[in-house]
């Protein structure tokens, strides 16, 4: 079956109903499904053009293989895998395994995620390289007012659910390799913590003198009846001294 349009000059067909073109740095193959309607769409992983025409051609074979063979390519999306992972952390709610709150948090990071990569992306056509930039995207839309350490929270758990989900054959990778983030407001928030505000300072003076105080008193009570022993026992010698100078006399 022919191709649904034209080739663009950057385009490069590959037999008769698909071709290759760079998305970025990196070659993708986009493939017309006929039975279903569709492009499929795939990273071919490599910035040489000669490569990636290898590998489309390999890639076009093994679909064609699963096509024939009544399998469909197409897996659920974005937005269907996220309900999924979301209805499985619900039920752990449930069962006590997690908080309300942690849910609420989980769902909210996930919904930037979907917001950056398109709800209606086919899961197994993501790619470990296509959330390098989440950061740059949190930071545009929110004004770059989002901490790198939220940041940090966020794609902990969008690789959270794309393990949950490779385990489950949703998709092909089970993660993503985000770029490295600065470091900058992690020591602020590591010293934001470990250090007492002004209230904070004062309430543990106030503990301490309290504590003090009543440390002094036990060692006072203690030192006076160290005395008392003394004087007692010095008392005793005393009295067995003088008892003992009149029996020699």
């Amino acid at each position: 079956m022919p191709l649904k349009r034209q080739l663009r000059a950057s385009e490069i067909p590959i037999f008769d109903n698909a071709y290759i073109h760079q998305r970025g740095d990196y070659w993708q193959l986009h493939m017309w499904l006929e039975r279903e309607g569709k492009y499929a769409r795939k990273s071919l992983r490599t910035r040489s053009q000669s490569t990636a025409v290898e590998r489309a051609k390999r890639l076009y074979m093994e679909i064609s293989a699963h096509q024939l063979s009544g399998k469909t390519y197409f897996s659920l999306t974005v937005k269907q895998g996220v309900a999924q992972y979301l209805a499985a952390r619900e039920r752990d709610v449930e069962l006590g395994l997690i908080t309300r709150d942690r849910y609420i948090t989980i769902r909210s990071q996930l919904k930037h995620w979907q917001e950056f990569i398109g709800r209606e992306t086919r899961l197994k056509e993501l790619d470990t390289g296509d959330c390098e930039d989440y950061f740059q995207f949190r930071q545009r839309v929110s004004g770059k007012k989002v901490k790198n350490l939220t940041v940090q929270h966020e794609q902990s758990t969008i690789n959270q659910c794309m393990r949950w989900l490779h385990k489950r054959g949703e998709t092909e990778i089970d993660r993503f390799e985000f770029r490295k983030l600065p470091r900058v407001d992690r020591g602020n928030e590591a010293i934001r913590r470990a250090t007492l505000t002004g209230q904070e300072y004062q309430q543990l003076c106030a503990a301490m003198r309290v504590y003090c105080i009543g440390k002094k008193g036990e060692l006072d009570t203690a030192e006076r009846l160290q005395r008392q022993r003394n004087s007692a026992r010095l008392e005793a010698d005393e009295l067995a001294w003088s008892w003992f100078s009149g029996e020699s006399c």
